[in-house]
């Protein structure tokens, strides 16, 4: 048995009274959170379980407060779309195995500041796999590029990361590559086996 304190993310509202609030826990966050080696078994003692909430004093200086005036911004930049962007989010699974696939992309496209003459773009691509009985088998995959262009100039920078696991290490591989024009400056692979320490 362990007594474990969490903070939770800032609410940063007012709960009026009578109102309720869902307290959700889960051994598992996939993919924002790693899976345990193996399968967990969670057992809460609700009666010796409490939730904080902290309380704002009532200040006599509230009365004087004014409301927040509208936002100020600048003039928005004057852009042209060169190549639309795109996105997309799917979930698969096989029936079969029970194998389950998170796929994500999210194409910014290619964006021209028209005063700079300033091109720019990114595109992202997230693959996480994992099959639910089996929590070493989660991979995740990430492939990222980024371009800019000016004139004749043109550079881009394209990343390629994963990570997998064993029973007592996180395995990261990553690729990077540098781009400028047809040529490439620079490019670097690099892997890394760390162990796992309460993971």
């Amino acid at each position: 048995r362990y007594r474990v304190a969490i903070p939770l993310n800032d609410c940063g509202q007012r709960i009026g009274a009578d109102n309720r609030l869902r307290l959700a826990l889960s051994s598992a966050y996939w993919p924002i959170v790693w899976p345990s080696p193996e399968q967990v078994t969670l057992t809460v003692a609700t009666g010796a379980s409490h939730l904080d909430l902290p309380v704002r004093p009532e200040c006599p200086e509230d009365a004087g407060l004014r409301p927040f005036e509208p936002a100020e911004n600048a003039p928005a930049l004057r852009k042209t779309s060169l190549r639309q962007g795109t996105s997309a989010f799917t979930v698969t699974r096989d029936l079969k195995s029970g194998d389950v696939e998170m796929y994500r992309l999210q194409d910014d496209g290619l964006t021209q500041v028209d005063a700079f003459n300033w091109t720019y773009g990114a595109r992202a691509e997230r693959i996480y796999r994992i099959n639910p009985k089996d929590p070493l088998s989660a991979t995740a995959e990430m492939s990222w590029r980024k371009e800019y262009r000016r004139g004749n100039f043109h550079i881009a920078i394209e990343t390629h990361t994963a990570m997998s696991v064993t029973r007592t290490e996180l395995v990261l591989t990553g690729k990077l590559v540098a781009r400028e024009g047809d040529n490439v400056p620079f490019s670097r692979e690099w892997s890394y086996r760390i162990p796992r320490d309460h993971l």
